[in-house]
């Protein structure tokens, strides 16, 4: 919510305006982040409090969950450090260095977050 404010905010109140790149990207990674709670860790959240129930805390299913609901917050995570980043670099049209380097951090968090999942499969797999 601090990152919707403060970006109404500083278009209304400063030197920018609704079309800046940076501004773009905070509404977008808020936008991203609200569907992603709203859409996903809410009834995930209530579908692992089910499976605990069901079968306690140590049961197979629960514990992929945990997993999936670790791997989006690691996702999710990333997104709202890229929007942090261009809030303070406030990039332009023409910063691709700068756009390059944030997609490629995204796209780094992300591949690290589904390696890192698929590690913790194998090895419950194994187990």
């Amino acid at each position: 919510m601090g990152t919707l404010v403060f970006g109404i905010l500083a278009a209304l109140e400063g030197n920018w305006d609704f079309g800046a790149l940076w501004i773009i990207i905070g509404f977008a990674g808020f936008a991203v982040s609200f569907a992603v709670g709203v859409g996903y860790f809410e009834p995930e959240g209530k579908r692992l409090m089910a499976a605990v129930e069901r079968h306690g805390i140590g049961h197979p299913e629960v514990r992929r969950r945990m997993t999936n609901l670790k791997t989006v917050g690691r996702i999710e995570l990333a997104v709202l450090y890229i929007v942090v980043a261009a809030m303070v670099i406030k990039p332009t049209g023409e910063d691709g260095a700068v756009i390059f380097a944030l997609v490629l951090i995204l796209s780094a968090a992300a591949a690290g977050a589904l390696a890192w999942r698929r590690r913790l499969s194998a090895r419950e797999a194994r187990a």
